[in-house]
């Protein structure tokens, strides 16, 4: 039988040689978690995401400083969607910061862990 060398045949190869298995649900558990991972990734703000009024962790290289050398931010429009404000935190001084240094790229905040029973 000849190898394929198709994107889709190394994907599934790759999968059998990680996981001992073609199986359906082995793939379809991946994929699943692939997609879920990439809608946590960095995307840039439109119009329409996030929505107005909607918390998102933001990030703008102009945001680093010895405070916060990651240039990550809390951040939201504000309800008509013409301005950005984004969470400044300064010893004893925090505060909402309105102008034009808008996120560069956003990710939504992800889903708080569910709660579980006590027994499991």
């Amino acid at each position: 039988m000849p190898i394929l060398d198709t994107k889709e045949d190394r994907r599934l190869r790759h999968l059998r040689d990680e996981h001992g298995t073609y199986s359906a649900a082995v793939i379809y558990s991946l994929e699943t978690q692939l997609a879920e991972s990439k809608a946590d990734e960095w995307k840039k703000p439109t119009d329409d995401w996030p929505a107005h009024s909607e918390p998102v962790m933001g990030w703008n290289p102009y945001w680093q400083d010895a405070g916060n050398e990651t240039g990550i931010r809390e951040c939201f429009r504000n309800a008509g969607g013409d301005e950005w404000l984004s969470a400044v935190f300064q010893e004893g001084d925090d505060y909402y910061q309105t102008g034009d240094d808008r996120p560069w790229l956003c990710r939504a905040y992800p889903e708080p862990p569910k709660e579980q029973d006590d027994d499991q």
